[in-house]
Order: C-alpha cells, then structure tokens, then sequence
C-alpha cells in the first residue's frame, strides 16, 4: 500500500464545493494526498459527499438505476422549501452545483482541466457538475405555472438539464477522469431484469414525452398530498423526491 500511495500520490483530490446537494446547502472539503478518513455520526452527509465525488468523476446516476438521471431527488429540502414558498420565477429555481478540485502532476494534461472554480473564483484544476434549468423549456414552464394558477407546489425537474465541464470550461466524460476511482456502496442493489426493462421504454420515449409523464404524475400525487395532509398533519408524499420509474411498470396486452 506505501509504495502504491507513493506513486499516486502527485495526482488527487484537494477540495470539493458542493451547493444544494442533499444536506450540504453550500459547503467546503479539504483533503490532502494520501489517505483521508471522514468520521460522523449517521445521517451527516459522508455516504453523501462520496456519492457528490462519484457523480463528478464518473458521471454516476442516483442511488439506483431506475434514477440514473433523475438528480432531483438529491436537490437540498431547503432550497426546495424556498422555492416553493417564493415567486417561483424561472430565476429562483434552484441548482445542485458540485465542483472537485484536482491536484495533478505534469503527465496529465492540465490546459483540459485548468481553470476558473465556479463558488470560490479560484484558478484551479478540476471538474464541475451542475444541474439546472433548461432555458429551451422556457414556455413550458411559463404554461404549467399558468395550469397551475401561480399555486405550483413542486419543481419541474423534468426541465432539468445535467451537465459535466471541466475548470477549462471544455465538456467531461468519465473516460477522461484522470483519476482512478471507485465508489463501492454495500447498501444498494441491483434492480431485476423486468424493472430494467422497463427503464429501457422509458428511455428510448421522446424526452417531450418522459417530462409529460412526470408531471402527471406530480400533479396526481400532489392531490393525493394534500388530502393526506388534510388528515394527518406529519404524513404526506414528498412529490420532489418523486422519480417517474418508481411508479411505472411495463405490461403486455398479449392474452387481453
């Protein structure tokens, strides 16, 4: 392990921003090179910040591949809350923004990585992931806020957009990490074959199409929050966290 280390020590992580993403509203890490253990009490964010690294670094989806893409389920309750409590103009819709700071030695090439760090303003070499509002979904948005009476009580993140750059501000693909890295992660699992299947329809249906989905259903269960809340005042259904293919199922007509 020491002589290991002591190869790969020139290139490594030096510090991660993370804004919006699940507990952390706008916070800073510092590593050094070598090994770093992070130490916590349960539910503080550890598991969170390395899920943050591996979504940068190799464009992972969320904790599971029936939300490969669906980043909202990780946007910070917070931020969501303020949201949904404001004007709801196109400007105040929030973003996860997460940006991994890279030490890097002279074998790696730096021009593709060296730039300016979007939260601190710093010339540095890394990588940004940011998830937000996409502009081309301008008039949808403006017509489900006027369906909806100015009373939307979720975010559209079917109108969401992912994307991966480098400081240089050059497009990233996981192929060009220039680390090695892994995230190995007990608690899940793999998803059956027909559950898979079914994230395959989805995914080869129009985007137009998935973010209509989505909205029905959001717009569904919404009413179904509000009767249960009418009832039982610590129940509800958080539609922000809701995922279209946890709902979704594929059925045959075949026999019918």
């Amino acid at each position: 392990i020491d002589s290991y280390l002591e190869e790969n020590m020139a290139n490594y992580i030096s510090e991660i921003q993370v804004k919006n993403f699940k507990k952390f509203q706008q916070n800073s890490f510092e590593l050094e090179s070598g090994i770093n253990v992070l130490v916590g009490n349960n539910d503080v964010g550890k598991s969170s910040l390395l899920k943050a690294i591996d979504i940068v670094l190799n464009q992972s989806g969320t904790d599971d591949k029936k939300g490969k893409y669906n980043y909202g389920t990780l946007m910070n309750k917070s931020v969501v809350n303020q949201y949904l409590e404001g004007d709801k103009s196109i400007g105040s819709l929030p973003k996860i923004l997460i940006e991994v700071s890279i030490n890097l030695d002279d074998t790696v090439h730096l021009a593709k990585f060296n730039g300016m760090q979007n939260l601190t303003n710093e010339v540095k070499s890394g990588i940004t992931f940011s998830y937000e509002f996409d502009d081309i979904y301008g008039i949808e948005y403006e017509q489900l806020k006027e369906d909806y009476e100015g009373v939307l009580d979720f975010i559209p993140f079917e109108f969401y957009k992912a994307k991966w750059q480098t400081f240089a501000g050059q497009s990233y693909s996981f192929r060009q990490n220039p680390l090695k890295s892994i995230l190995i992660d007990t608690d899940k699992s793999v998803g059956d074959s027909y559950s898979n299947y079914t994230s395959q329809l989805f995914a080869a249906m129009e985007r137009t199409d998935q973010y209509r989905i989505g909205i029905n259903l959001k717009t569904a269960l919404s009413d179904v929050d509000k009767k249960i809340h009418s009832n039982y005042d610590k129940l509800g259904v958080d539609v922000n966290r809701l995922r279209p293919l946890d709902f979704l199922e594929a059925f045959s007509d075949v026999g019918q």
